[in-house]
């Protein structure tokens, strides 16, 4: 049984933190509000709060004003081109690529600059597609159901409730990466069915015979090294 993983960039690949800071000061400043620190700022959303809970004192239509301009921001070309790399990312992708066909999935609109991102950090090689999740739940979960092929077994490793939710919406095993802008609390009531705290630590799992994930319900079949998809050539 061959598996697929569906691995969210942000969050399990990329580190968003730096610049969900850097769409925020800058929506901020743009529209002359008065910002939260930082370290509010990164618990309000680590705790799935609404972003505007980070402005304090603004009337509503500023309020959605920053909304926009933040989002616009956080999917800018250059913003999204900031994103660094988790560390030891790539030895844990390789690794992982002994076990499955490793498959990307996003709910950043902006697929072109996530692409050159990639293709700048040398990981594009690694994955065999990468697919963006609609902001509409039932897209959501098409786009993730067309990524799985017949007769695999699909491991969907999330960083954030919304793509934890989708996975678990396809009846998928889903487990959780700690390391993004959501709590573990937050990725466990999503249905999360464990959290790991990198990528790293769910190679590390399969190298061991995947204990923990077989718990989490992956069928033994699926959990076994298949050096055929090493080769696999990326198609996106």
């Amino acid at each position: 049984m061959k598996l697929q993983l569906m691995i969210e960039l942000e969050g399990a690949v990329a580190d968003v933190m730096a610049v969900y800071w850097k769409a925020y000061t800058h929506a901020t400043d743009e529209l002359g509000l008065a910002r939260t620190d930082q370290n509010v700022f990164r618990r309000v959303l680590r705790q799935g709060h609404p972003i505007g809970a980070t402005i304090r004192g603004a009337r509503p239509d500023k309020i959605a004003a920053f909304q926009k301009l933040f989002q616009e921001t956080l999917e800018a070309d250059e913003t999204v081109g900031e994103m660094v790399v988790q560390d030891e990312i790539r030895a844990a992708l390789s690794r992982l690529r002994d076990f499955g066909e490793c498959n990307l999935v996003t709910c950043g609109s902006n697929k072109g600059a996530r692409q050159r991102w990639l293709d700048e950090h040398d990981l594009s090689i690694m994955f065999t597609r990468m697919a963006v999740l609609a902001a509409a739940r039932d897209r959501r979960a098409v786009t993730m159901q067309g990524l799985l092929e017949d007769g695999c077994q699909a491991l969907v490793v999330a960083s954030s409730p919304t793509v934890v939710a989708t996975g678990c919406s396809c009846d998928m095993v889903t487990v959780g990466i700690a390391g993004g802008v959501a709590t573990s609390q937050k990725l466990t009531q999503a249905g999360a069915t464990h959290i790991f705290a990198d990528l790293g630590d769910i190679v590390a799992d399969l190298e061991k015979g995947g204990s923990t994930l077989l718990q989490c319900g992956l069928p033994p079949g699926a959990v076994r090294r298949d050096w055929s998809v090493s080769t696999n050539v990326r198609r996106f």
